[in-house]
């Protein structure tokens, strides 16, 4: 017997398929958030349309740079005593992976809100370089703008707090992620190979060996971050 379709945000099932479509599309406001306080955005709602079912992932736990030390040494030791070793490549692969969880954390925690910041005093000239200058750090590690596949609404009206389910609504346009979404991809097309060895290098440094309560802001200094909001947010 099939599963019934579901809703993850409020409960809601039901066996028929154009009753949760119209649970998920057709309502005025959002369901309440009675069982998950998550946003269904498009990309869940069709998964539920598709398999029934939407299981939220587990909450990533926090990285402590201490833990993430460890895992180094314990990824290195690994590959020391495997016929590996001699493959640099491997290890280097290794170390940017772990790099990247702690690097999304990171970038979650505190770049995303600088983003936005920046965006909504882009008016201001110096304002637009550092955007420029942010864009091109988090392109040579592989990183995402938070703007991506975001409402006007969502970037026109963002405020620094964590629930933003009512900034997407269900009639959407996305002229200001294309706009910031082409000079985040004008500015990484920038980045050459020497500049980005080097760039990946620092951060390592830091991410590695650094105190959790420098990482932001020694992160900040490689890509000029604005001091008046390091002052106010950090």
């Amino acid at each position: 017997m099939c599963e019934k379709y579901g809703c993850p945000r409020c409960g809601y099932e039901t066996d028929i398929k154009q009753s949760i479509n119209t649970h998920l599309y057709k309502k005025k406001k959002p369901c309440p958030a009675t069982v998950n306080n998550i946003e269904l955005t498009d990309e869940i709602k069709q998964y539920i349309l598709n398999n029934r079912v939407y299981k939220i992932p587990e909450e990533v736990k926090e990285v402590t740079s201490d833990e993430v030390k460890k895992t180094i040494e314990m990824k290195i030791e690994e590959l020391y005593n495997s016929e590996l070793f001699s493959d640099k490549d491997r290890i280097y692969m290794q170390l940017m992976i772990l790099l990247r969880v702690n690097m999304n954390y990171i970038k979650d925690a505190a770049f995303d809100p600088y983003e936005m910041y920046l965006i909504h005093y882009i008016d201001n000239e110096s304002f637009d370089q550092k955007l420029k200058d942010y864009y091109k750090f988090i392109g040579t590690l592989g990183l995402m703008p938070i703007v991506k596949n975001k409402s006007d609404n969502f970037i026109q009206y963002y405020r620094f707090y964590r629930d933003k389910e009512h900034l997407d609504k269900k009639e959407k346009t996305f002229k200001l992620s294309e706009k910031y979404m082409k000079l985040y991809t004008f500015e990484k097309t920038k980045i050459v190979q020497i500049e980005k060895d080097l760039l990946i290098k620092q951060v390592m440094e830091i991410v590695f060996s650094e105190n959790t309560n420098e990482i932001y802001e020694k992160l900040g200094e490689l890509f000029n971050m604005d001091k008046e909001f390091i002052k106010n947010n950090m």
